[in-house]
């Protein structure tokens, strides 16, 4: 008797333990919802040499205190939206994407590009993506013709 009712609680602690592993895994948003289910703003700008272990913070240098509380939107139906924040700018200097344009990923959101003017497009690398943290990388050819990286990091706007 004592052998079945341990058999029992055996199995009901079991069963309780794999419907709860399970609802957790549903739980978890998808990568697509990560990102199109938030707001996010500028939280910095890094600038590096490709190779070179030298890391530069080029956030003052490439946004005005005004664009840094501006809005980053990705919709699900892949539009792209940068809108002003509280503080607006008399002139606008609109580093990175900016406006409203349309964003486009592969299906692991490993890569990510936000098409401007339907001519010019921002083709990023996602390095981090969580319910708070938003980290693109951008590979370009610098004026002296080296192979630079801007690392953007975001977080969720309040």
């Amino acid at each position: 008797k004592i052998m079945k009712k341990i058999i029992f609680i055996f199995a009901l602690v079991s069963t309780i333990f794999l419907v709860r592993c399970k609802k957790e895994t549903l739980l978890q948003p998808s990568r697509i919802d990560l990102l199109s289910g938030r707001k996010w703003k500028i939280e910095k700008l890094l600038y590096s040499v490709k190779g070179d272990p030298a890391v530069l913070d080029y956030t003052s240098a490439a946004y005005k205190k005004c664009e840094l509380d501006d809005i980053y939107e990705f919709k699900k139906d892949g539009s792209f939206i940068r809108s002003d924040g509280f503080n607006l700018c008399s002139n606008v200097v609109l580093y990175g994407p900016f406006g409203t344009s349309n964003w486009m990923a592969d299906s692991a959101l490993t890569r990510l590009d936000i098409e401007l003017f339907s001519r010019y497009s921002y083709k990023f690398k996602v390095v981090q993506l969580s319910t708070s943290q938003l980290q693109l990388e951008r590979s370009t050819v610098d004026y002296l013709q080296q192979e630079v990286l801007f690392t953007f990091y975001f977080q969720v706007a309040n």
